[in-house]
């Protein structure tokens, strides 16, 4: 890589003592990660404790700002905004068992406003969300093997994760429209 007055600057190559390896842009004044680059951290002990295995991205004065993705152990993988190397912005979170998690981050975990969530069962929601529970307005969708694939399961409030006030279920019983209070149906409908 380059040099300017004795600082790494510009494109480069390094490979830490750990095992860290960096490949990307440097900065001046300091030989900072600064602009586009890719950190990779070496299986075992390090990878547990640094937290992720990839990420490619941008950085800021040495830390992830941007947009990037981010590889962790266990296979899930973050694509989005970061801030001061935290998951901040809108981003998407894909886990090993295939759940998705798309909407708002704050400080390095799900944040408030809308989302998309896909489940591991293939069940999926739309709406309103207050750290990653649905929490507002919002509508469960059925998975796409189910018999009524795809197809709306639930459309209405939702407080902390659970059916709870104006709400419309739909099954394959019929359907239900009404009150709901914790989840549950406690009138006639």
């Amino acid at each position: 890589g380059g040099f300017d007055h004795g600082v790494r600057a510009g494109p480069a190559i390094l490979t830490l003592a750990n095992g860290i390896w960096y490949e990307g842009e440097f900065s001046q004044p300091g030989g900072q990660r600064h602009g586009e680059g890719c950190t990779t951290v070496p299986e075992g002990y390090l990878r547990s404790e640094c937290g992720f295995m990839n990420y490619h991205g941008q950085y800021v004065k040495g830390l992830r700002h941007g947009h990037g993705e981010l590889m962790f152990p266990d296979g899930a993988v973050y694509k989005g905004e970061f801030t001061k190397n935290r998951r901040h912005g809108k981003g998407r979170l894909q886990q090993a068992n295939g759940s998705v998690y798309e909407g708002n981050w704050e400080d390095d975990r799900p944040g408030n406003g809308t989302a998309k969530i896909t489940y591991s069962s293939g069940h999926s929601y739309e709406g309103d969300v207050i750290g990653c529970q649905r929490h507002g307005e919002g509508t469960m969708y059925y998975p796409v093997s189910h018999s009524m694939s795809g197809g709306v399961l639930y459309k209405g409030a939702w407080e902390k994760d659970d059916m709870h006030g104006e709400g419309e279920l739909r099954n394959t019983d019929g359907t239900y429209r009404g009150e709901f209070v914790a989840g549950g149906r406690p009138g006639a409908g």
